[in-house]
């Protein structure tokens, strides 16, 4: 994939190139608001307005905050993260614009790492470098970890992760160390970075015989990678608080999830090379049968497989580079550790994939270049322009229409709930959007909707521990039907819904609040009166339910109580 002007550019020209497809496919992002968590743990977080140390070091600082203000526990590791967000609180405030903006700079840092390390893996083919860098740029697949603020996990991870890389591949002690303290930076971005020895290990199995001398022995220069994650793991167990990461228990479940990766793969893969479906909070279920998509993943195998054994050597290594940095990325992502969403979902998210997509398109555009040798150089020079140029074009169209998604939070959950049907989560959520924009109606139909899968679930589980999540649900989408019908001016349906979440759960002091609240506006004091006593009973630091007790004892000349 020889393109002759590539070989005059600059390391600088093509890092301004990419820049400029960069902020063409994600420009628009600059306007869009905080949506869904990063409400909570961001715009709305009173932890990251202040540089507090121990609350970065343990990792505390961006729990996504409860209702209450309360801090939930946070299931991750990531001071560097924690101090990153400060950081950039620092500089931008609640303006979203300078969070996104920040976003699209450190994908297009990546994308031009990408290129540095193409160049140092494949002997300097400016062409075929340079080619894997716009896609991993414009690929649509990418929009969740960029066009999403709290997507900077992702790109923090993986640029430490690519630069470490870099480093590796320099052949010098300086750039060893560096390249030590990058996979460490790595790590506390983002546990996904786990990976990076094993990455190693393939880099040096793969190397070519032609590369020069080693500065130490290989045992010296892959130790230090492992020795790196020993500390880590070890610094986690230190700091973080017990029961903080879900335990793998050997049980049927695990089984479950085992069996469920050759569907999580190809759904992966399906996501890259037809990037029609993308939408938030993709799901796996665990119990439907596996029987087809094992079968499939087993004939994908062995046709990759098949054609790394027909590939001539030096594309051999390419190929195998490839597959192997596809696989090896995607472990820590593939189940094993329990990420249910609800019941036997399991969530496959599209950010996982920001990093092993370099690796898909190694191994196809490393085929490319393989089927084109032998041609005459005109012919291939067009194929090969017309090979990578339609995708380009294609992608940054596909990445335009994607990150609509994110200007909002209807966009962001119509386009959920369109793919995940039966995701009732994502129901309440795009329900509460239409509330909050005040489409009530719409709101009604889709927490009815909503409402239906959770019942579905609370039958499915029966009498386990478990269910008890999913009364939370159900009383939860009753507690706001109430508020939709309160919007509407039915006053007397909004009692009936809050009576339908009383019955669940008889000692939520917030549900006896705005019942009170319900029967004042029916003029039945009366029946407000006795709500809002147990309101106050259930919690004395309810200042509105006291307000609410208090207002109503005045109006009835009942002042002193």
């Amino acid at each position: 994939m020889r393109w002759s002007p590539l070989k005059q550019f600059t390391s600088l020209q093509v890092f301004l190139l990419l820049s400029v497809l960069g902020l063409l496919a994600y420009g628009q992002t600059v306007t869009y608001p905080f949506v869904h968590d990063e409400i909570l743990s961001i715009r709305d977080n009173p932890l990251i307005t202040r540089f507090d140390w121990n609350e970065i070091i343990h990792g505390t600082g961006t729990a996504v905050l409860k209702s209450g203000g309360s801090s939930a526990l946070n299931a991750y590791y990531r001071p560097l993260l924690e101090l990153f967000y400060r950081i950039e609180y620092a500089l931008f405030g609640s303006n979203p614009a300078g969070w996104h903006l920040l976003n699209i700079l450190f994908h297009i840092a990546n994308s031009f790492l990408v290129y540095g390390l193409m160049n140092m893996l494949c002997d300097h083919k400016k062409g075929l470098a340079f080619a894997v860098a716009v896609l991993f740029l414009l690929h649509p697949v990418q929009s969740e970890a960029v066009a999403c603020i709290s997507g900077i996990s992702n790109l923090l991870f993986a640029f430490f992760v690519l630069a470490s890389l870099c480093f590796y591949l320099r052949n010098s002690i300086i750039s060893r160390v560096l390249s030590l303290l990058a996979f460490a930076l790595a790590l506390l971005a983002k546990e996904q970075a786990v990976v990076l020895p094993i990455l190693i290990v393939l880099l040096e199995m793969m190397s070519p015989s032609s590369s020069p001398r080693p500065l130490t022995p290989r045992a010296v220069r892959i130790g230090g990678y492992f020795v790196v994650l020993i500390m880590y793991f070890l610094v986690r167990e230190i700091l973080l608080p017990e029961g903080a990461m879900p335990a793998v228990a050997l049980d049927h479940e695990l089984f479950l999830r085992a069996l469920s990766i050759p569907r999580t793969v190809l759904m992966y893969l399906g996501a890259i090379f037809f990037p029609h479906d993308l939408h938030y909070y993709r799901n796996v279920d665990i119990l439907r049968p596996n029987g087809v998509s094992i079968g499939i993943f087993l004939v994908v195998f062995a046709a990759v497989v098949g054609i790394i054994l027909k590939a001539p050597r030096p594309h051999r290594r390419l190929l195998l580079l490839g597959a192997g940095w596809f696989g090896i990325t995607l472990l820590p992502v593939l189940n094993i550790v329990p990420l249910i969403n609800e019941y036997s979902l399991i969530l496959t998210a599209e950010h996982f994939l920001y990093l092993p997509l370099f690796g898909v398109l190694l191994f196809v555009l490393g085929l490319g270049d393989f089927f084109l040798i032998g041609m005459p150089e005109r012919r291939r020079s067009f194929l090969a322009k017309g090979g990578v140029g339609l995708p380009v074009v294609l992608f940054l169209a596909m990445t335009l229409r994607q990150n609509a998604c994110w200007a909002g939070e209807i966009p962001l959950f119509e386009c959920t709930v369109r793919f995940e049907k039966d995701f009732g989560r994502a129901h309440i959520l795009l329900a509460k959007a239409y509330y909050a924009n005040g489409r009530y109606i719409k709101a009604i139909e889709t927490y009815r909707r909503a409402l239906t899968i959770m019942d579905g679930y609370l039958v499915k589980v029966g009498p386990r521990p478990v269910a008890s999540v999913y009364l939370g649900f159900i009383k939860e989408i009753h507690f706001d039907l109430a508020h939709c019908f309160e919007g509407l001016g039915d006053y007397q349906e909004a009692v009936n819904w809050y009576l339908r979440a009383l019955v669940i759960d008889r000692n939520d002091a917030a549900v006896h609040n705005n019942l009170g609240v319900g029967y004042i506006n029916l003029g039945d004091k009366e029946k407000a009166a006795a709500h809002f006593r147990e309101a106050v009973a259930l919690d004395p630091q309810s200042v509105g339910a006291r307000e609410n007790l208090e207002k109503l004892l005045r109006f009835q000349g009942s002042g002193g109580e």
